[in-house]
């Protein structure tokens, strides 16, 4: 699900995005986008090369994570976690055990 219209995205720095991770209520990691080498724009620039080059083609509605910023974190199976982007938004997940339907998938990265 999409959340509000960012107003005036196009004006805004995207090197000083932050983001914040807290997983049950504790940041774990915390930078701005400034760590990534070429910003959020080299990040995507980088996937949509390397997904190129793999074969890998995009959908409408597909949605790109390019990497984790501020670190890889240990979480559990019932914690609830939060990425905040300031006040670009945030997003919220809850980690629950997957399904009997999800026993046999498996990603396919090209």
């Amino acid at each position: 699900m999409a959340g509000a219209e960012i107003v005036n995205w196009q004006e805004r720095s995207w090197v000083d995005l932050p983001a914040r991770v807290d997983i049950n209520g504790e940041t774990v990691g915390e930078t701005t986008a400034a760590a990534l080498p070429g910003g959020p724009i080299g990040a995507l620039e980088f996937i949509l090369r390397l997904m190129q080059e793999r074969g890998i083609a995009l959908q409408a509605g597909d949605h790109i994570s390019t990497g984790a910023v501020t670190g890889v974190h240990q979480a559990q199976v019932g914690d609830s976690s939060q990425v905040s982007f300031g006040s670009w938004g945030a997003v919220d997940l809850r980690l629950s055990p997957l399904g009997s339907e999800w026993r046999d998938v498996r990603l396919n990265a090209g």
